[in-house]
């Protein structure tokens, strides 16, 4: 049982327990009925892509949308009754707000999002809290290169808030 806590922490569990509690679910009910957090979560995920083309289309953020839109493995892990579509949503999240900030500051609104955001992955799946924190730490790199350690330090600290609960316990 630890080991699973380990590898899936017990956010998603919370959620889905929480969920069934509230609408009633028993062995008996749709299956889909269960799996709506996971496909409402990877619908925001696709949502939050699609952000990208806004508020003018380029190529590649079209590209991108549409990729996403029909990737396979996006929509079928958003399909299950798993964390994966929640984690989806938290690391898409994190890439958007790294993307829409590349050449500026981010904003202490942009700064809780993307704490929240690897909070979120963290307690959810820790390979997705990684690919979150990967995000953050190429944004720090670039942040360094154009010599803006305060705001590379500012990001560094964004992304070690939400680890310190996984250390500390």
């Amino acid at each position: 049982d630890s080991h699973d806590a380990l590898v899936h922490p017990p956010l998603y569990r919370a959620l889905v327990s929480g969920w069934s509690a509230l609408v009633g679910w028993t062995m008996h009910a749709p299956r889909w009925l269960v799996r709506l957090p996971s496909l409402v979560s990877g619908g925001l995920a696709l949502a939050l892509i699609a952000s990208l083309a806004l508020p003018r289309p380029s190529p590649r953020a079209l590209l991108a949308v549409l990729l996403a839109t029909v990737a396979t493995v996006a929509v079928a892990v958003s399909a299950l009754a798993r964390p994966y579509g929640l984690a989806t949503l938290a690391v898409v999240l994190v890439v958007v707000i790294v993307l829409d900030a590349a050449h500026r500051r981010l904003s202490p609104l942009e700064a809780a999002l993307c704490v929240l955001a690897v909070s979120l992955a963290a307690w959810t799946d820790l390979i997705a809290a990684l690919v979150a924190l990967l995000a953050l730490a190429m944004r720090s790199a670039v942040d360094l290169r154009a010599r803006r350690t305060r705001d590379a330090a500012a990001v560094a600290l964004c992304a070690a808030i939400p680890l310190v609960p996984l250390v500390a316990g």
